[in-house]
C-alpha cells in the first residue's frame, strides 16, 4: 500500500508503543527530504494534567535539505527531564532517486 507524505515531513515514530509517555523511550524520526522542515516534539508526563501548569517540554527539529542536514535542539520547558531520548533518524528516499 503506497504511503504518501510530504516532502519535508519529519515524522517521530516510537519503537515501542507501551512506552509512548517515557521520556527516555526511543524514537525514530523519519525524515522526507525535498524541502526545509522545521518540527517541535512536544512532550509531557502523558498522565495527568500538570501540563496546564507548564511541565511539559518541546524538541525543536531542523530539517536542511540543501546542505542534507538534520538539527535536533536541546529539549526546553519546565517539565524538567534530565535524561536524554535516543533518537535515530532515518531519511527516506523517495520512489526513483
Amino acid at each position: 500500500m503506497p504511503l504518501y507524505v510530504r516532502a519535508g515531513s519529519i515524522i517521530p515514530m516510537y519503537r515501542d508503543l507501551k512506552k509512548h509517555v517515557d521520556p527516555t523511550a526511543p524514537i525514530d524520526l523519519m525524515v522526507y527530504p525535498g524541502t526545509d522542515a522545521t518540527f517541535r516534539l512536544y512532550e509531557d508526563d502523558g498522565l495527568t494534567t500538570r501540563y496546564e501548569q507548564g511541565e511539559w517540554a518541546e524538541t525543536t527539529i531542523t530539517w536542511d535539505n540543501q546542505r542534507r542536514k538534520l538539527k535536533i535542539a536541546p529539549r526546553t520547558g519546565g517539565l524538567g527531564l534530565k535524561a536524554k531520548r535516543p533518537m535515530r533518524t532515518k531519511i527516506v528516499q523517495r520512489r526513483g532517486e
